[in-house]
């Protein structure tokens, strides 16, 4: 399935979901006198859901971060082993392939910039 078409069909259905509460409290609103009773344990419950969910996603930024650092000085390592290779190559090769990789480098600082 196309994900924009998921995706604005889940943005509806949100949007029509809140209507829906929005209007089932209004009439509870007018039905009953108490009816915000017992609204601060729902509330309470709610954000702290939301304190474990925040909680879990800084949990593991570190350990994100560490992984992607670690790929970063993988493929460091292996462009620099790579480059020094070139010296195995005949003579003649060896101008042509390290402007290669120059430009492949230049290249791969581009796009990690982007990113």
């Amino acid at each position: 399935m196309n994900l924009v078409v998921l995706a604005v069909s889940l943005f509806i259905a949100l949007v029509v979901c809140q209507e829906i509460g929005y209007r089932l409290g209004r009439k509870r609103i007018k039905a009953m006198s108490d009816a915000f009773e017992g609204f601060g344990a729902i509330e309470g419950a709610v954000f702290g859901l939301f304190g474990l969910l925040l909680s879990l996603s800084f949990f593991g930024a570190p350990s994100r971060l560490d992984a992607r650092c670690q790929l970063i000085v993988n493929e460091a390592n292996a462009i620099a082993s790579a480059y020094m290779r070139v010296d195995l190559l005949p003579s003649v090769a060896q101008p042509e392939v390290r402007r290669l990789f120059r430009r492949y480098v230049d290249e791969r600082v581009r796009i990690s910039e982007i990113q």
